[in-house]
């Protein structure tokens, strides 16, 4: 029977395939026929020789390219990204051909403002010469440059736009060539209106967000409906229940409505992967005909024998996923005409999850990866990945390889989830780096001394006035660190400012030069567009226990990096030197001491990435391999933690790194250990506290003697005041001052007064209950800014005042439905309290976080330590799969404004409300945990297992057991 099956899928695929090369075929039919001969040249003048041409081949990596050549340009600063310009990838470029050789003599060409425009010229479309470079200018957005050459440049007939430097988000709106300079010199140019809302960035977040809902479709069939139709359901005990009721009522639950939600979620599944790959073919054609599509496909099977483009590779990647989700509907539809029962169905569907999220991530994949990474060629390679993957899954699965597909398949999902976190493998799209992260973390420790927590952008703009930028500041909108007001550079840098003068009593003459050298690194590695703007941000708040890693990381060797006097490269203030000098400032900078900066930052970078791996493999050890590919799952679907948020910083996430390590201590029966690292925890960020509260309940019925003392919780406590007395003393010394004034203990109260204002400071990216409770559509920020505009007495209020006034004054007026809900979680711990042990309580604590603290949306990676817990049941399984689709459809469809993160913080509450109503009904009807699985063995050494293996719990002690479902069924 199976090889029936394999033979009928082998036949479709055949078919699927043939259909495929013969769409391909019809395409290539409407191939432009050769190019004519070369034309003699027209007379010369000064028209734009480029204006209506549409692309030729080469073109690649660059999306509505004829936006280039339609001879309208925008006004001058409209957005880099916006539906009117051309984008062009890392490595992207276009050609056009004149029609016959020509020299040319001046260009126009209006692009995003920090990168470098290059334009070569060819005879026979092979061999190209620069022709033109048109430099990076000041400004931000859409900028125009204009020459006209010395003497015309040889003559040429292909002319070939790239990019280079900058921060590699490149767009062009109009170019212009002409053999003769025209006159009126600049030329006058058609300026067109541009859209508001720009598409590069947040195309390419709503492209990776769609992919992420086809994971969390895919991770159900891997472990919903696993968790959904096993066996040995819980019961209800026979003294609760005597009759069997709830047995029953169960029962009849399940074979009514179990077999629908299971092949409801297949279907789904199915469904959604054909939908995707239909908006990829979508997305192809439209760029096809954008470019131009008799011009971008030429010749019979262009594919195979012309190489492919960014647009091809969308195409085929496109067909290849629909293929496989109509494949796969089919595959669901007969097993739903057979009438196979899900317990039968099952592990084909979970098989199926694996093949489909394969199919998913690497052909997603390969489009970022393709169009944004050095690394990933732009060809097949996603195609070929997953059918690989696909092969190998399939074939374990029909030898009934059962324990060898399990492992494959969950190391696959752990390796492939972590893969879609960070940007399906693209990271930031073209950097790894998260610009203001970076610069935050890097310059708030290594200037701790000096900035403090309220001087970090008065010193910085300080800095840059003090290099000959008052001009380029003085219009900038800064935020006041002090009250978190905005105000602008004029009105801020000046020396008899209080912050003005605070900097320059801090600094001394070494450490300033160092300072001003690390600003003009971090302008020149952000540009300026991205600087400019993040001056607005909320500035440092790391904790004195942060501060003290940071401080370690980033002042090594920071003598070595300041540039002899007379080196600085400041363009501003270099009127008074030789050419001979500038040019060596120049090259200093850029070829020395810009590359090792980008260097150390990105080694800087790797610190977080490297403590996702190792908390992952944490969670492997802990829990099991089965677990850990969920919460990897899990982790990568939500948009609020997304790579976008929390990736490419400096040591960002150690905090999550030293929870998640007392959580997996505490699975493992190593309680001194995780009270540490949870006491560590808390002293990196305030809110992990929280994740004390269950367990802090039961050390207060043990300290009442309503409950008898266990050695685990002493050793617990034990290991949380160890975090304090070691990690809090070195952490003062640390954070001392230069003056008087920042002595003592003043790290710690900076550091609180600091943590105060930002809680009293709502943002539209905050999430949790609170949220929730002083939400109001009436004065949400889109309409109290127009009430605010309206009302005249409110005309000199800071922007947002009404939103954030309004938002104050609810959550005070509603703040009894928070200490509710508060005390319902303590009641629901202290119900469940004979039942779990610590990390059970600790797990469910993370809800404590979401009801007490208002925290910015990137915090929201807490979750995964709800994940290991959750995954005792199908339902709340179900929950946090929910949570991250949702999550990624109200980001695509609302956008970042408080309504999106009013609705993450909903589906969060959604979420909770499964865990804790679910298990607060079986515990009302007695219905027993499931029988604990063994503990996954020691990944240690043989020789280290014995001496840190936990020890066994006293016979009259009470233990708790470490309840998870069982794995092997």
């Amino acid at each position: 029977m199976a090889l029936a099956r394999a033979s009928r899928l082998a036949r479709i695929l055949i078919l699927s395939a043939l259909s495929a090369l013969s769409a391909l075929s019809v395409l290539s039919a409407h191939a432009q026929a050769p190019a004519p001969a070369p034309a003699a040249p027209a007379a010369c003048t000064g028209d734009n020789l480029l204006k209506g041409l549409s692309p030729v081949l080469p073109t690649s990596g660059v999306s509505r390219s004829k936006r280039v050549t339609d001879g309208a340009a925008l006004a001058e600063g409209a957005a880099w990204d916006v539906v009117e310009a051309s984008i062009l990838n890392v490595g992207g470029r276009v050609t056009y051909d004149l029609g016959a050789a020509t020299p040319l003599s001046a260009f126009t060409l209006q692009g995003d403002n920090n990168d470098t425009y290059e334009l070569y010229g060819s005879l026979d479309g092979k061999r190209y010469d620069l022709v033109w470079k048109a430099e990076a200018v000041q400004g931000a957005g859409l900028r125009t440059r204009r020459q006209v050459l010395s003497a015309p440049s040889a003559p040429a007939r292909y002319l070939q736009l790239r990019a280079s430097g900058g921060d590699k988000s490149y767009s062009v709106s109009e170019l212009t060539a002409s053999c003769a300079t025209p006159n009126p010199w600049p030329p006058a140019a058609k300026v067109v209106g541009h859209s508001i809302q720009a598409d590069g960035k947040e195309a390419r977040k709503h492209q990776i967000g769609l992919a992420k809902i086809g994971v969390a479709l895919f991770g159900l069939l891997i472990f919903f409906v696993p968790l959904l139709v096993r066996p040995g359901a819980a019961a209800a005990r026979p003294d609760r229940d005597p009759r069997g009721l709830v047995a029953r009522l169960g029962a009849r639950w399940r074979s009514d409505h179990v077999p629908a939600i299971t092949y409801l979620a297949a279907l789904s599944a199915t469904g959604y992967a054909a939908y995707l790959g239909w908006l990829q073919i979508d997305s192809a054609l439209v760029a096809w005909t954008d470019n131009g599509l008799i011009s971008t496909i030429q010749g019979p099977f262009p594919v195979v024998f012309d190489g492919l483009d960014g647009q091809e590779v969308s195409f085929l990647n496109g067909v290849a996923l629909a293929a496989f989700g109509l494949l796969a509907t089919l595959f669901v539809g007969d097993l739903l005409r057979r009438k196979v029962s899900p317990a039968d169905a099952a592990p084909a569907l979970r098989t199926l999850g694996f093949v489909g999220l394969s199919w998913v991530v690497m052909t997603q994949a390969d489009e970022q990866l393709g169009k944004n990474s050095a690394w990933w060629p732009e060809g097949w390679e996603g195609i070929v990945a997953a059918a690989a993957l696909s092969a190998a899954l399939i074939a374990l699965h029909l030898t009934r390889a059962a324990r060898a597909l399990m492992t494959f398949g969950h190391a696959l999902t752990l390796c492939l989830g972590l893969m879609t976190w960070v940007g399906l493998g693209s990271f930031h799209g073209n950097r790894i780096s998260h610009f203001w992260d970076s610069y935050h973390y890097y310059v708030g420790s290594k200037y701790f001394a000096e900035n403090r927590y309220h001087l970090l952008y008065h010193c910085t703009m300080l800095a840059e006035r003090d290099d000959g930028r008052f001009d380029k500041l003085k219009d900038r909108q800064v935020r006041n660190l002090v009250n978190n007001e905005v105000a602008t550079g004029k009105e801020e840098i000046v020396e008899t400012n209080d912050l003005v003068k605070e900097c320059r009593a801090h600094f001394t003459a070494q450490r300033w030069e160092a300072f001003k050298q690390d600003t003009r690194l971090f302008r020149s590695y952000m540009g300026e567009d991205w600087w400019s703007k993040m001056f607005k941000d909320h500035g440092y708040n790391a904790s004195p226990v942060w501060n003290m890693l940071g401080y370690a990381l980033t002042n090594h060797d920071w003598e070595g990096k300041i540039p002899p006097a007379g080196e600085a490269y400041t363009p501003e203030l270099r009127s008074g030197q030789t050419a001979q000098q500038r040019k060596a400032a120049s090259d200093r900078f850029f070829k020395t001491d810009r590359p090792r900066f980008e260097q150390e930052i990105i080694r800087l970078n790797l610190i977080d990435l490297t403590l996702y791996a190792l908390f992952f493999l944490a969670y492997c050890w802990a829990f099991g391999l089965e677990i850990a590919a969920f919460v990897a799952l899990f982790f990568c679907t939500g948009y609020p933690w997304s790579y976008d948020w929390t990736g490419g910083s400096i040591a960002r996430i150690p905090w999550l790194f030293h929870a998640s390590l007392g959580l997996c201590f505490l699975k493992r029966g190593f309680p001194l250990l995780a009270g540490f690292e949870l006491g560590w925890s808390l002293l990196l960020r305030v809110f992990p506290g929280a994740l004390l509260g269950g367990a802090a309940l039961q050390v207060l019925l043990m300290l009442l003697k309503r409950e008898p003392w266990t050695a685990a919780h002493r050793r617990f406590v034990v290991g949380g005041l160890l975090s304090f007395a070691v990690l809090v003393p070195p952490s003062v010394y640390v954070g001392q001052g230069l003056t008087e004034q920042y002595q003592g203990l003043s790290p710690y109260e900076e550091f609180l007064s600091n943590s105060l204002k930002h809680k009293s400071t709502p943002l539209t990216n905050n999430m949790g209950y609170p949220t929730i409770v002083s939400f109001s559509p009436e004065y949400s920020v889109g309409r109290a800014g127009v009430l605010q505009g309206r009302d005249a007495s409110l005309k000199d209020k800071p922007a947002f005042w009404l939103w954030k006034t309004k938002h104050r004054e609810l959550l005070r007026s509603r703040a009894w439905l928070q200490v509710l809900a508060i005390g319902g979680m303590f009641a629901f711990l202290y119900a469940m309290r004979r039942r779990w042990g610590l990390w059970e309580m600790v797990a469910a604590s993370t809800m404590f976080i979401f009801l007490i603290f208002e925290l910015t949306c990137y915090y929201y990676s807490f979750l995964i330590l709800l994940a290991p817990l959750a995954y005792q049941r199908a339902r709340e399984v179900f929950g946090l799969l929910l949570l991250g689709a949702a999550s990624q459809v109200v980001q695509i469809r609302v956008g970042a404004t408080d309504f999106e993160y009013f609705w993450e913080s909903i589906f969060v509450l959604i979420a909770g409300l499964i865990f804790v109503l679910g298990r607060s009904a079986e515990l009302y009807l007695g219905v027993e945990e499931p029988a604990p699985a063994p503990a996954p063995a020691p990944a240690l050494a043989p020789a280290l297992a014995p001496a840190l293996a936990p020890e066994a719990p006293s016979g009259d002690e009470e233990t708790h057991e470490n309840n998870h479902p069982d794995e092997k069924k």
